[in-house]
């Protein structure tokens, strides 16, 4: 009964926490051309948070595991996160020099504070799941429905123009996620010291590393480009709202199933299936001239993202000695690919357009997929069990 209790507060603050982001990643971009902030500072400002994704997990992830700490960076992080949205709807009221100042520091503390958000939450639900850590999907899934909420709550009820309503209804969502943090354990059970070779040892392998890095180089064409390829080629904007819908709820299908899918197939072949997914879906994407086509290839996000996700925190949490070391720096690398995707995909979309831009997708993705067939399978797995 305590462990569901628990469970049932981690699914909590995952919703929460989500939902906050799913208010983030549409609508930001927008607050930010309504207050005149376009081109290369906005770029700049939206570059920040992968930039700092790529510094902040690492660091916190080992200071996490050093002082055997979970709840009390959680609750840091989401406290901060809410204060310096409050500061970005501050920055609407200044102007010049100063406003764009006051929302440059505020982006910077949010970015350090966002990747360990989540990057401790999925920790602290390894640990609390123990022997039956498969069920990780079962909770992540949360996360996914809290940012498919927050996304259809803010387009529904906010204007992403006006001054103040996107960014202080995500400092209020983040404040009640730091509410959600207080109900959750504030250390970690005694673990071994963090010494350098212990980090050495907490680091995934090469091989997992850059296909993780050249999975998501190619997820990042969808963040980026998706909304403009599917406006270029005709589809409206309610329909658009609707292809990423039917993609989070493919996402969320699969995390529900996915602790049956370790179980019998274990993270390595996961991995690669997924992976061949995305190739395929890029591949065809880029040929996509349509609504219907387009819809019938969004289920096929639960491959390109949620399959590839489950599989990579399954692998990076083989070393349970030093849980957040490992997934401080499988964070890292997911934030590389997303900002060289940052740099690549939006320069290609304006040289090439969306066909281009996919179509360089499903190479990474099938570079990905190969990569990722030189991963070690867990021992666990093999046997036909998760460790």
């Amino acid at each position: 009964m305590r462990a569901r209790s628990l469970g049932a507060r981690i699914a909590v603050f995952y919703f929460l926490g989500f939902a906050a982001f799913g208010m983030y990643v549409p609508y930001f971009p927008e607050w930010l051309e309504a207050r005149d902030v376009r081109g290369v500072w906005m770029g700049v400002v939206l570059a920040a948070l992968p930039a700092l994704g790529i510094i902040a997990p690492p660091v916190i992830g080992a200071l996490a595991d050093a002082l055997h700490l979970r709840g009390k960076v959680l609750r840091v992080a989401t406290l901060v996160a809410a204060i310096s949205f409050i500061f970005v709807a501050l920055s609407a009221r200044l102007s010049g020099s100063v406003a764009l100042i006051v929302l440059a520091l505020a982006i910077v503390v949010f970015g350090a504070m966002r990747s360990p958000i989540t990057l401790i939450a999925d920790v602290l639900t390894l640990e609390a799941l123990g022997v039956e850590n498969t069920r990780y999907g079962l909770l992540r899934l949360w996360g996914s429905a809290g940012f498919l909420f927050g996304a259809l709550v803010a387009g529904d009820v906010f204007d992403p123009r006006a001054p103040y309503q996107v960014p202080l209804a995500i400092a209020g969502t983040y404040a009640l996620t730091f509410g959600a943090s207080l109900l959750l354990p504030s250390r970690a059970a005694p673990m071994p010291a963090l010494t350098w070779g212990a980090i050495k040892a907490a680091v995934p392998s090469v091989a997992f590393l850059f296909a993780v890095l050249l999975s998501q180089l190619g997820q990042s064409a969808y963040d980026v480009c998706f909304t403009l390829f599917a406006r270029d080629v005709g589809v409206t904007g309610a329909r658009i709202g609707i292809l990423w819908a039917v993609g989070v709820s493919a996402e969320i299908a699969l995390m529900w199933k996915s602790s049956a899918l370790l179980s019998r197939y274990g993270d390595k072949p996961m991995l690669v299936v997924g992976l061949l997914g995305a190739a395929v879906r890029w591949g065809l994407l880029s040929r996509a001239t349509g609504f219907f086509w387009i819809l019938l290839l969004q289920p096929l996000h639960a491959c390109s993202f949620a399959c590839v996700w489950i599989a990579g925190i399954a692998i990076a949490a083989r070393d349970s000695r030093h849980p957040a070391t490992s997934q401080g720096v499988f964070s890292a690398t997911l934030a590389v690919g997303a900002m060289a995707g940052m740099v690549a995909w939006g320069a290609l979309y304006d040289a090439r357009g969306g066909s281009a831009v996919y179509a360089a997708a499903a190479i990474a993705s099938v570079g990905a997929c190969l990569v990722a067939l030189f991963v070690r399978q867990s021992a666990a797995a093999s046997a036909g069990t998760i460790a």
